[in-house]
């Protein structure tokens, strides 16, 4: 079925990693040495400079996120992408605009990307290793320069440290090893990140008048308690209003 589709995807050099493989080989060995020598130059914020069509914005982590690659040796690797993984995608994708936002360079999680859209296409945008700012040794994943407002935006990741920059705006889902096909951690989000757009989405049609960025913007979770409010305040006003 589509839902476990994803679990038994196993690559070992396939297209995808083919292609991958291909392209490393193009890069000058002193290059590989220094992994700082793949990146790009910085790219100037905001990202994303054309107007959105849905309402909330879903940025997701890539690896141990959503899939698991293991790198058998150079010319080999298996990749497993995370059971309920295109069932996720799929209904996100219904009420979310969808960012991937990846660490990696783009030599790299661009035939990850292709193994995951086979059938069709999730992913709005997607930003690489050269989106992101060092803090250290750290990249950082930070939200402000997507150009999406933050009282409508969540980051899903397993790392936290890539979005601490936004805490409030991130949820941390547990990573992803290729040993545990029983993984339910996407599909437990779901009626979460559901809920999250109903209450969003009612709340702003119903009270237009109200700056919910003033609200929301203390952060997602603590957000909840008013957009729970509003809802149920609406639900009562639409019911005596007939």
């Amino acid at each position: 079925s589509p839902i476990y589709e994803g679990v038994k995807i196993n690559v070992e050099i396939n297209d995808f990693f083919r292609e991958y493989i291909l392209r490393i080989e193009k890069i000058p060995q002193n290059d590989l040495n220094d992994s700082n020598n793949l990146d790009f130059s910085p790219v100037r914020p905001p990202y994303i400079l054309e107007e959105r069509t849905k309402p909330c914005t879903l940025v997701l982590g890539l690896d141990e996120t959503l899939v698991n690659f293991q790198q058998i040796n150079y010319s080999q690797g298996v990749l497993k992408l995370r059971p309920f993984l295109l069932e996720f995608l799929e209904t996100m994708s219904q009420s979310y605009e969808l960012i991937l936002f990846t660490t990696e360079t783009e030599y790299y999680a661009e035939p990850i990307i292709k193994a995951i859209e086979q059938k069709r296409h999730y992913f709005d945008y997607v930003f690489y290793r050269e989106h992101c700012i060092m803090i250290g040794n750290d990249y950082i994943k930070d939200l402000t320069r997507i150009g999406r407002p933050l009282d409508s935006t969540i980051i899903v990741d397993n790392m936290p440290q890539y979005f601490r920059f936004q805490k409030e705006n991130g949820i941390i889902i547990k990573s992803f090893w290729a040993q545990d096909p029983d993984d339910q951690a996407l599909y437990n989000l779901i009626p979460i990140l559901i809920f999250n757009w109903v209450t969003f989405f009612i709340c702003h049609i119903f009270f237009p008048i109200i700056n919910f960025s003033t609200i929301i913007s203390k952060g997602i979770k603590k957000a909840y308690f008013f957009r729970i409010f509003y809802f149920f305040f609406c639900s009562f006003r639409c019911y005596f209003i007939k």
